[in-house]
């Protein structure tokens, strides 16, 4: 997991974990490529404002930060990041 905030306009292999945790929990809603455009934003901040993870995620700032990757990993229960 990063110690760093994803964010718009990144290009990064952790950007790729990202989207693939969020595909994995929602079906294929986002192209897996390592970019953090609109929709993975989109996904992001719909993830930290909704019920399930609002408790955790640390506020809806569209960024995937350690405390929402976090929040996300352990609701779910499980890892991708390799």
């Amino acid at each position: 997991m990063p110690e760093y905030n994803l964010s718009s306009g990144m290009n990064d292999f952790c950007v790729t974990s990202w989207q693939r945790q969020i595909n994995r929990r929602y079906g294929q809603v986002l192209t897996v490529d390592g970019i953090f455009g609109p929709r993975t934003r989109d996904w992001t901040t719909r993830i930290q404002g909704s019920q399930q993870y609002s408790w955790c995620a640390g506020g809806a700032d569209g960024m995937a930060g350690p405390k929402t990757i976090s929040c996300f990993e352990h609701v779910n229960g499980y890892t991708e990041w390799g």
